[in-house]
């Protein structure tokens, strides 16, 4: 545990059996602590939660959604890209719709797949726990927040789902450092890695 070592006997881990036999070991010795019950209650939980089949269907369809708009804008070339890329001068000259579609479109393939990647992975992690409700309003606040900070520094064309992604990211950490027990043990991320 976080708190406590548990010395097991080496035999434990090598015979066949040796897996029932540490698990309840180790539910015998956390049962003795002050607070092991509530521990003990508190890993059920989260062995719940993990076995649990969520779907994350707000972060996926907004993967195949720009996925979908990169295989429309090879289809239909460059017009639709013209159509929807931000772009500062036009965004000033009352275009506001280009602050939401450039975050559907992308530069290439490699831009498609690193953003799509980092939407499942980290969005599927944020959105468990949040719920889609919540997990959409992070995406629209990031979404928003990328382009409008290219807006406010003079960024004059941009695109892509990086700023979604970062905002992602950003409510993954915010996850594992303020609410740790909301992330079952399986989809915990290292704070050395984020």
């Amino acid at each position: 545990t976080r708190a406590t070592v548990f010395a097991l006997p080496r035999a434990a881990f090598v015979s066949p059996t040796g897996e029932d036999r540490v698990q309840r070991l180790l539910v015998e010795h956390i049962a003795q602590l002050p607070e092991g019950g509530m521990q003990l209650l508190r890993f059920a939980e989260l062995d719940q939660r993990a076995r649990a089949d969520e779907h994350a269907p707000v972060v996926a369809g907004l993967a195949l959604l720009c996925v979908a708009v990169w295989v429309a804008e090879l289809l239909l070339g460059p017009s639709l890209s013209y159509a929807g890329f931000f772009s500062r001068t036009l965004v000033m000259a009352g275009e506001w719709w280009r602050v939401v579609t450039a975050n559907l479109m992308h530069g290439g393939a490699v831009h498609l797949a690193t953003n799509a990647l980092v939407l499942v992975g980290i969005g599927s992690l944020v959105e468990r726990p949040l719920g889609s409700a919540r997990t959409f309003f992070v995406v629209a606040v990031s979404a928003l927040a990328g382009m409008g900070i290219g807006l406010v520094v003079g960024y004059e064309q941009a695109v892509g789902a990086s700023g979604i992604a970062a905002g992602l990211v950003g409510a993954a950490l915010h996850l594992e450092l303020r609410f740790p027990d909301r992330l079952p043990v399986s989809w915990r991320i290292s704070r050395r890695w984020l």
